[in-house]
């Protein structure tokens, strides 16, 4: 009964009375207290701000009375000292004789070995060693390399420091009547509402790594209580709870619209073209890849507990029927695509010290790949629920 194997929490709103009561707080903090990480040339922005009031009292004394509240939370922060490692402007043009990077090998050239297994050429374009010629450079991977800025540190590795930020905001409000038909009928109704959408930004913006996230949540309850007589007490409950959730990252806002770039790269086939797909390439930072997600479901109940005190016999009876609906795509979904690099694709066969991850995305030299579908979703369950107790108080010491 009530779809819980353990404990069930009860809890009670506040409800206004004969005299007007109300009261209001605010917390606030702000760049002015904190301090400036050791790593970082400025102070971080750490912003939090929560607010609100109460509001309750009379609308007809003895009769009918309201209750309110707001609570509105705020907050924004960043780290001036966020690391990525990015592709240099040699790498991207297909430079890899730098200091530090192996031997990379053209997976053309594969031919089997005089000893037996595989073997490949060096990759050389005019007389260097280690650079791929231009014509054999995917224009598909120059154009994610170029959505990315220049590195602004030295190195192969952590070469980039920049700016991410994180910001949410919970806006919550509930309303509440009481009113009193007589000393032993009283009505409550009561409607909240909560939206508490928040954003996270890389230092490229929230298309290239991003994420946003925005859930909302509306819910109605209607309670009848009525005495019956001394011992006889009845309970009527009515709600319908309503949830909606949206989350999105790397520039899109539904299946079917976003940033585009996986077109104007030039994927096609399965790929879904409105989105950015994952790449992965070593610890390069490419992007995280598109993804959207979406949920709602909606409950609605009714149910009613009577309570009957009989001499030694306090007896409980009740029912509730409740109905459940929910779409949604509930994850699994990923249609944008990923892809997946790794020194082997322009590694020299049976050479552990070749090969680099960079160089195999520069080439479209796939090692992994996925891809993922599925319809949309819908839940529909209807319950219904009896019980039945009686506390039974046999002696003042035994129950």
């Amino acid at each position: 009964y009530g779809r819980t194997s353990g404990g069930v929490v009860m809890f009670v709103q506040k409800s206004g009375k004969n005299s007007l009561h109300g009261s209001a707080f605010e917390y606030d903090r702000n760049t002015d207290f904190d301090a400036r990480n050791f790593f970082a040339k400025t102070v971080g922005l750490d912003h939090q701000n929560e607010f609100g009031f109460d509001l309750g009292g009379p609308l007809r004394r003895d009769k009918t009375f309201f209750y309110g509240f707001y609570d509105g939370f705020r907050t924004d922060s960043s780290n001036p000292a966020t690391y990525y490692s990015l592709l240099t402007p040699q790498m991207i043009q297909g430079n890899f004789s730098a200091p530090g990077i192996p031997p990379i090998y053209n997976p053309s050239t594969t031919v089997s070995g005089p000893n037996g297994g595989f073997t490949r050429q060096q990759f050389s374009y005019q007389g260097n060693l280690n650079v791929i010629p231009p014509t054999e450079v995917s224009p598909i991977s120059t154009y994610f390399a170029n959505l990315f800025p220049s590195p602004n540190l030295p190195g192969l590795t952590n070469n980039y420091i920049g700016l991410s930020t994180s910001g949410s905001r919970s806006d919550d409000l509930m309303i509440k009547v009481d009113h009193n038909f007589s000393p032993t009928s009283r009505l409550s109704a009561s409607e909240s509402f909560q939206n508490a959408p928040s954003v996270n930004e890389t230092a490229f913006g929230l298309i290239l790594g991003g994420s946003t996230s925005h859930p909302k949540e509306e819910r109605a309850i209607i309670n009848w209580e009525k005495t019956i007589s001394n011992s006889k007490l009845n309970h009527v409950m009515l709600s319908f709870n309503f949830y909606d959730s949206t989350g999105a990252s790397d520039g899109v806002t539904s299946f079917t619209k976003g940033n585009n770039i996986n077109s104007k790269a030039g994927l096609g086939g399965l790929i879904n073209p409105s989105g950015m797909t994952g790449i992965s390439a070593g610890g390069y930072y490419l992007g995280a890849g598109s993804g959207f997600n979406f949920i709602r479901h909606s409950v609605g109940e009714i149910g009613d507990d009577f309570s009957w005190i009989r001499g030694a016999h306090q007896l409980q009876f009740g029912f509730l029927t409740e109905h459940h609906y929910t779409i949604g795509s509930q994850g699994g979904v990923g249609p944008y695509g990923s892809f997946g690099f790794q020194p082997a694709e322009s590694g020299l066969p049976g050479t552990s010290n070749s090969g680099f991850a960079a160089a195999s995305f520069l080439l479209g030299a796939v090692g992994t790949a996925t891809w993922t579908q599925q319809p949309l979703q819908a839940w529909v369950m209807p319950y219904y629920g009896l019980y039945a107790q009686d506390h039974w108080k046999i002696r003042h010491n035994l129950t």
